[in-house]
């Protein structure tokens, strides 16, 4: 499994996968109001300075990641996020591929994106791929369903896949750690992640399990935030 890379700058992955959060069925960027967004409004969603705002531009249209459609609207490539349902068809392909897809709140995305660094954002949707689709943890075999045959993957593995030295993991934790959402259903803030050690107190050691209400790929979201919920975390 390779992290989640689309060829641009972290920051701008962060603004991407945000943007996605107004297309519609099509790919094409709307506005709230269901009217399609020009590049000013674009721009102007995206609360950036604009010398940052047109390098994004640059970026994104040379690398087909925006695709301009010729008449004041723009879509973002397909290939790469989309709007709407899976048929499980399709989810079995990519399983034999073993490739990764999961599901992005609208909400939650939009949230993160206000309250959190765009660099930091980066590295939470580097590692979409490791997360299991049945149980949220980070792991080697995101579509293993069995619990007791997952291989997690730890602190020290989300180093090595975002960059960081691993002597750098607790800041990393820290960071993880200090990031929240909130939970509209049960009317408070939530940790983002949680951490958990087994055997080894060593902070590289931990292992990482993701808030369903910030992404999940499988089918029984309840079950897997009560999971969430119930769990003891070490911060």
């Amino acid at each position: 499994m390779e992290k989640f890379d689309i060829g641009v700058a972290p920051a701008n992955l962060t603004r991407v996968i945000f943007l996605s959060t107004y297309i519609n069925y099509d790919g094409v960027l709307m506005a709230d109001n269901n009217r399609p967004l020009n590049k000013k409004q674009i721009f102007q969603i995206l609360n950036i300075s604009n010398s940052l705002a047109h390098i994004f531009w640059k970026e994104v249209i040379e690398k087909n990641i925006i695709i301009d459609n010729q008449n004041d609207t723009y879509s973002i490539n397909q290939n790469i996020l989309f709007k709407g349902n899976l048929h499980g068809k399709y989810v079995a392909q990519l399983a034999e591929q073993n490739r990764s897809i999961t599901r992005i709140y609208i909400d939650t995305m939009r949230e993160l994106y206000s309250t959190a660094t765009h660099k930091f954002l980066s590295h939470i949707y580097a590692i979409l791929p490791f997360v299991n689709r049945h149980h949220n943890i980070l792991c080697r075999n995101p579509w293993e369903s069995d619990a007791e045959l997952i291989e997690p993957i730890t602190m020290g593995d989300v180093c090595d896949v975002v960059g960081y030295s691993r002597s750098n993991a607790r800041r990393l934790k820290k960071e993880m750690a200090s990031c929240t959402v909130y939970n509209k259903r049960q009317k408070r803030d939530q940790y983002l992640v949680g951490f958990v050690s087994i055997g080894s107190r060593k902070i590289e050691n931990n292992f990482i399990m993701i808030n369903p209400i910030v992404y999940y790929g499988g089918s029984r979201h309840s079950d897997v935030s009560k999971l969430f919920n119930e769990s003891r975390f070490n911060i």
